[in-house]
């Protein structure tokens, strides 16, 4: 049997074709991205409790 490992694309176990610190890089500016968007969220609730 062909031990072929499947490219994921969010959070998979292991990336192909790319690698391992390419793959970790990616994954750690999606989580960065989205913490942004989390702390951006968060800033516009707070000034709306203040008005």
């Amino acid at each position: 049997m062909d031990k072929k490992i499947k490219k994921t694309n969010e959070d998979g176990e292991e990336p192909s074709e790319e690698s391992l610190g390419d793959y970790l890089l990616k994954k750690e500016f999606r989580r960065s991205q989205a913490i942004k968007k989390l702390l951006q969220e968060d800033e516009k609730s707070k000034s709306k409790k203040t008005d």
